[in-house]
């Protein structure tokens, strides 16, 4: 049994195939995964499709109603956390800020949720590990 390397059996058309490949997988990924870095920003949601987003450098208290009265959400110094509420055990309250893409703070008996989307490829630090 004879074995021939790869490379003398291919022809031209094998190399420009092999590149297109590489170009149809690259490029789109490209455009997907290589968008704008650090592009976070504070999203709160109301009762009744309120809704209302605002970049991390802005100072805003923003009141939000819902079924129970007025939620204040505070925004400030990169950071959000829910300052007031008509709700019961104010569990909102002392949830404290949040500052890292993916975390969320909400006022469910009162319908109010404040999240911080988008993409940081800064925080890469992992905030919990399981054994």
């Amino acid at each position: 049994m004879k074995f021939t390397p790869v490379f003398e059996t291919l022809r031209p058309l094998d190399y420009g195939a092999f590149l297109i490949s590489l170009l149809v997988i690259t490029i789109p990924a490209m455009l997907i995964y290589g968008g704008e870095k650090n592009d976070l920003y504070f999203s709160i949601n109301g009762q009744n499709g309120q809704h209302w987003q605002f970049p991390l450098s802005a100072r805003e208290t923003v009141p939000v109603t819902g079924p129970l009265g007025k939620t204040l959400v505070e925004i400030k110094n990169g950071e959000a956390r829910i300052i007031a509420s008509p709700c019961k055990n104010k569990v909102c309250i002392t949830t404290g800020a949040i500052y890292k893409a993916g975390q969320f703070v909400a006022c469910l008996p009162n319908c109010v949720t404040t999240a911080l989307d988008g993409t940081n490829s800064g925080d890469n630090t992992v905030d919990a590990e399981t054994w």
